[in-house]
């Protein structure tokens, strides 16, 4: 009896003749990423000789409440830059891209998100499911799941992000484990979790046109977070995305 595989391979579905995937092209890169301009420890001028050591063709920054990465838009190494902000409130944050000015962040959140599409521009909700609080990192989930694009959609699209690789990372961090998983990454990340898929497929079976990311969420580490002043690289080949942290 021969074993057949339930999917296709995407190397099969690439090489097949006239196949969708044939169609279409494929571009690794990664969203939601933080620089010195906020609180990631590197520039865009490192941020992207990074990304294309990893292979990667595009980022997407996205500082905290700040745009000064704009002038850096364009090629830059063979990388794409494009540069968007995080509206951060203490909970609630929101990846701002496709306009020009920062967005007041002490706005409620439905306000905050009105604004960014007014400006002409859309926004994905971040790490929405976030759960632990640690040494490591704080909870910075989306409070109200009722609040899920703007106030009038009109076909207009917004998206969530499923999977945020610090998050991930970060929630599963003890200290009994941060050796452990500093050194074996995979084996502190678990995924999308299942609450926010479901969120996530509520909203488009509702007809309200909603597209998933996996982010990396790159930031400072510290060496209190960790206990150790090694820098910190983590990629995910799944995703073709890199995390990059390096230490103060």
């Amino acid at each position: 009896m021969h074993s057949v595989p339930l999917f296709p391979t995407l190397a099969s579905q690439r090489s097949a003749p006239g196949s969708w995937f044939s169609l279409m092209y494929y571009y690794p890169g990664a969203i939601h990423i933080h620089t010195h301009f906020s609180d990631g420890s590197g520039s865009v001028e490192d941020v992207a000789l990074a990304a294309r050591d990893a292979g990667l063709r595009w980022i997407i920054i996205t500082d905290h409440d700040d745009l000064q990465a704009k002038q850096y838009e364009g090629w830059l190494h063979d990388v794409l830059v494009i540069v968007g902000h995080e509206i951060t409130p203490p909970r609630n944050h929101f990846l701002a891209l496709g306009i020009d000015r920062v967005i007041d962040n002490r706005l409620p959140p439905q306000e905050f998100i009105d604004q960014v599409y007014a400006a002409g521009g859309f926004g994905i909700i971040a790490h929405p499911d976030e759960r632990v609080k640690n040494s490591f990192k704080d909870i910075y989930r989306w409070d109200d799941w009722g609040v899920d694009g703007p106030s009038n959609r009109n076909g207009r699209t917004v998206g969530i992000e499923l999977w945020n690789l610090m998050s991930d990372w970060g929630e599963h961090l003890t200290s009994r484990n941060k050796e452990a998983i500093y050194f074996f990454p995979r084996l502190g990340i678990s995924g999308p979790t299942a609450e926010t898929l479901a969120w996530w497929d509520r909203l488009n079976m509702a007809g309200k046109r909603t597209f998933g990311i996996g982010g990396v969420d790159a930031r400072i580490c510290t060496p209190d977070d960790l206990g150790t002043s090694r820098s910190l690289s983590v990629s995910l080949d799944v995703w073709h995305t890199n995390k990059l942290c390096r230490v103060a």
